[in-house]
């Protein structure tokens, strides 16, 4: 009727023996039952178990047969389900404290004699140092658990007072990294700071959390010593920032963020105009497989930038919209080169852009006039393989690039995800920036949305120049995790951004790819685990692996009803490169990482675990130092910018929205002559020459009179001909 740790409750408005919930614990020779309180608090409102009572037990059970107390009621005390959740120092802490109790529980009187038991206390407090109130507080927390092992468990995530604001002038809280220059900041000393930084940077939804701490970073923690340096010499995020002991840590900054927006409410949600993909996909692999270096495979597309561009010689006269071809190597995510032109897109712009990528990409920069050299953008190689759409390429004027030695790889249409690295970077170029282009309107514009007209006042050369200065900052992030060669991070400093990357891969990745032999591996002699089965592959300890039949592979269910499969693997300690799955013969096959360089250094997991610590370092800084260098190039953007917006309110004073709209065809055909001659001169024109060219007829409704037009005169594009000859 009554068992050993079964859980007691006192019955509504009745009074009896106990109080509130009570457990169980055993009855002595005495006929005399043991019981222990299970909702005990202390002062700071936290359960705290006190000593075992008794009651005799012929009251207590009458007492349960006239249901003045319940039998079978559940209490949740809070504590681990099994020990394999628990991480390894939670299992050497439970290990400590049974130790410690061994005495108490090897003698069965100790629940029974509070005599024996203090005396007990006293012995254990002598031998080993401890002192006696926490030797009770494991004792009584024990029994309070049900008397199990379980109940010992160290409860971390009550520790440091949660929901609690730090005081000021303590200690810093957390682990104490034993790295050196580590942080030592105390986060309620400068709190306001970080505050002041995540509500200007971060709560307003215009940048990313790591953007934001960057900038929280140059503004609150700078030495004072700044230096008006720019992106050409090479300036240092840290050479204006505090030492590393006085900074605040990314982990720091975000918690700070997660506080506001608990009280405040979530930030700003940034509009997203990218459609979702369907959530019922077949994933086939990634465009970077089988691709064994810098130059084995571009990838190029083209796209409308959507900003409405105003003429470079009345800015009060609206363009259409500029047409952009990119060119990415696949290996390291590099953009090699790029055309852009008031043109449709076709095979002479898409010509355009494959010769600017394998020519030097000084030409670009003086004709823009950007402080950059050759070394800035290291690309001018021809591909081995290019992908590209049907449209260009599928015709006659685009037999030259097989001639050229590149195999051309058509893509079926509406397949954008066979070309992913190109796709993305339109949308990092277009979008993933916080410069407040004039002129900018969404794609495929509804009822009553703008098309950019009201706010147009860029050129074409200076929308030029901003996308440039955006591909060079896309080129300097880092590459991925998995995109990273092992040898690289061998090297003494490291560059992992996608440029470096690619010029590392020209000199130590010649483009060829090497197979690794296999050998057959029993499956009795290798380590047993349980991988995730996802639709990517089989991944296992950060790694995907994927090989014939993967899709077939042997699924179970995981465990605690969680959602997606596991499948049994084996797998080498040893090496990284492959493991063994269950197909579905019940066969042990081999799948292979799709990782290449792990397919050809086979490291083992254990070395991986430290690279990919080391890759996250690493990744970490030049994330850091790219944000940097965005905020300088945000101001030379801005200020382009600005004097646009200048230039075009001037222009457009006493002028209509109506008459901003009319003859734009004309004024385009008339800019794209003025590029066309522009172009051939390797120093922009002066402003003096700029006004010797003709401007555009008017219309009537510009108050303007008509003049008649011999037949003998020649055109504008003629005479713009004329006088830059002369």
């Amino acid at each position: 009727m009554l068992d050993i740790n079964a859980v007691l409750r006192a019955a509504p408005d009745c009074e009896t023996v106990i109080e509130g919930f009570a457990r169980f614990l055993g009855v002595d020779g005495e006929d005399t039952a043991w019981l222990i309180h299970l909702d005990d608090f202390n002062t700071k409102g936290q359960i705290s178990p006190k000593a075992p009572f008794s009651v005799a037990m012929g009251e207590l059970l009458k007492e349960i047969r006239n249901g003045r107390i319940l039998l079978g009621q559940e209490f949740d005390c809070g504590l681990p389900s099994c020990l394999e959740i628990l991480k390894e120092n939670a299992k050497l802490e439970i290990a400590r404290r049974a130790s410690i109790l061994s005495p108490l529980l090897d003698n069965a009187d100790t629940l029974y004699n509070s005599g024996i038991r203090g005396s007990l206390f006293q012995k254990i407090e002598e031998e080993l140092g401890i002192d006696r109130r926490q030797i009770r507080r494991y004792y009584y927390r024990y029994l309070w658990g049900g008397q199990s092992n379980l109940a010992l468990a160290p409860m971390y995530e009550k520790r440091g007072g949660p929901g609690k604001m730090q005081k000021k002038k303590t200690g810093r809280r957390g682990r104490k990294s034993n790295k050196e220059n580590c942080s030592n900041f105390v986060l309620p000393d400068r709190r306001n700071e970080l505050e002041k930084g995540a509500r200007l940077f971060y709560l307003n939804g215009k940048r990313t959390l790591k953007s934001a701490f960057v900038k929280t970073l140059e503004k609150y923690f700078s030495n004072g010593t700044r230096l008006e340096k720019t992106i050409e010499n090479q300036a240092s995020l840290k050479e204006i920032l505090l030492p590393p002991d006085q900074l605040p840590t990314y982990r720091q900054f975000r918690y700070v963020c997660e506080c506001i927006e608990k009280k405040e409410g979530k930030r700003k949600a940034v509009p997203q105009r990218i459609r979702q993909k369907d959530p019922d996909w077949e994933f086939r692999g990634t465009n970077r497989d089988n691709v064994p270096g810098p130059g084995y495979r571009f990838e190029i597309d083209a796209t409308k930038v959507q900003v409405r561009l105003v003429s470079q010689f009345d800015r009060s006269k609206t363009l259409r919209d500029a047409t952009l071809y990119v060119l990415i190597d696949v290996w390291s995510g590099a953009i090699v080169g790029y055309s852009l032109s008031l043109e449709n897109a076709s095979w002479a712009l898409a010509s355009k852009a494959l010769y600017n990528s394998i020519s030097n990409k000084e030409e670009v920069f003086n004709r823009l006039g950007l402080a950059y050299c050759n070394d800035d953008w290291p690309c001018h190689h021809m591909p081995i393989k290019l992908a590209a759409d049907r449209a260009e390429l599928v015709s006659n004027k685009a037999g030259c690039v097989c001639e050229l030695g590149i195999t051309v790889e058509i893509m079926p249409p509406m397949c954008p995800e066979l070309k992913g690295a190109v796709e993305a970077r339109f949308k990092d170029v277009k979008h993933r920036h916080g410069y407040d282009i004039p002129g900018k309107h969404p794609k495929g514009r509804k009822r009553r949305e703008t098309d950019g007209t009201n706010t147009a006042a860029l050129t074409f050369r200076e929308l030029e120049i901003i996308i440039v200065e955006i591909i060079m900052g896309l080129n300097h992030e880092p590459v991925p995790d998995n995109a990273i060669p092992f040898e690289l991070l061998e090297e003494e400093l490291p560059d992992i951004t996608h440029i470096d990357v690619y010029r590392w891969g020209l000199q130590n990745r010649p483009g060829f790819t090497r197979t690794l032999p296999t050998k057959e591996i029993y499956a009795h002699l290798l380590t047993k685990a349980m991988a995730n089965h996802t639709a990517r592959g089989i991944t296992f300890k950060g790694q995907t692996y994927r090989g014939d039949g993967v899709e077939l592979a042997q699924k179970r269910k995981r465990p605690n009803g969680r959602a997606g499969f596991v499948t049994p693997i084996r797998y080498d300690e040893s090496r990284a490169d492959k493991i063994l799955f269950l197909n579905k013969d019940n066969v042990w096959t081999e799948a292979h990482n799709t990782n290449q360089d792990m397919l050809r250094r086979k490291e083992s997991f254990y070395e991986l675990k430290f690279l990919r610590m080391k890759i996250k370092e690493l990744r970490d800084g030049t994330k850091d130092e790219s944000l940097y260098r965005e905020t300088i190039r945000e101001e030379k953007i801005k200020k382009i910018i600005d004097n646009a917006k200048k230039e075009a309110k001037e222009d457009c004073r006493g002028t209509s929205f109506a008459s901003r709209k009319k003859n734009r065809n004309e004024h385009t055909e008339f800019e794209k002559n003025a590029i066309k001659i522009f172009s051939s001169y390797p120093v922009p024109p002066s402003d003096a020459e700029v006004a010797k060219l003709p401007s555009p007829q008017k219309s009537k409704s510009e108050n303007t009179t008509p003049k008649k037009i011999s037949e003998n005169k020649p055109s504008i594009s003629e005479r713009s001909k004329e006088l830059w000859e002369d």
